[in-house]
């Protein structure tokens, strides 16, 4: 049988904003006997492990995402060694986005890029982010190297999005 427990708040920033992530390693694993389950904050990325005494999940599909997706359409530009373009960021989140663009863009493949999330701001910019998924006309990014100002603004953005579904 399995009871509903509320998720726990960060220990980190100290806000309602964690998820259950999926268990790494023996040791996780091993945890979860005792009612120890893995989590990371959506907000702050902080990733920790806490007592849901008497809760048991069940079984699902194994979700490799750390951090939920947040339906967005923000202009956007990418930069490689070889190609420049454009694109629309149609999905973010702290870890990653999802770009429509016409770049030839192979899994593995790294580009900077920028965001304009507001208007009359400066763009935010992602120094380096890697193809993890292609497909006819969107790419998987994940975000590799995010300066600190960077990643300020986009928790900034992705807060708006978690309270009011806009940044």
């Amino acid at each position: 049988m399995t009871s509903q427990m509320k998720d726990p708040r960060c220990p980190s920033c100290r806000l309602d904003y964690a998820r259950r992530s999926r268990r790494f390693g023996t040791l996780e694993h091993f945890a979860s006997w005792f009612y120890l389950y893995p989590f990371t904050c959506q907000l702050c990325c902080h990733r920790f492990l806490a007592l849901q005494f008497g809760v048991r999940y069940a079984k699902r599909p194994v979700d490799k995402r750390q951090f939920s997706r947040f339906p967005v359409k923000f202009p956007a530009k990418l930069r490689s060694s070889e190609t420049i373009g454009q694109g629309t960021v149609r999905a973010l989140s702290m870890g990653g986005c999802e770009v429509d663009t016409d770049l030839p863009a192979a899994p593995g493949s790294i580009f900077e890029l920028s965001l304009t999330v507001w208007e009359n701001q400066p763009e935010l910019v992602v120094r380096a982010a890697i193809v993890r998924s292609q497909r006819t006309s969107t790419v998987g990014l994940e975000f590799l190297k995010l300066e600190a100002w960077n990643r300020a603004r986009l928790n900034w953005c992705i807060d708006g999005l978690l309270l009011h579904g806009t940044p």
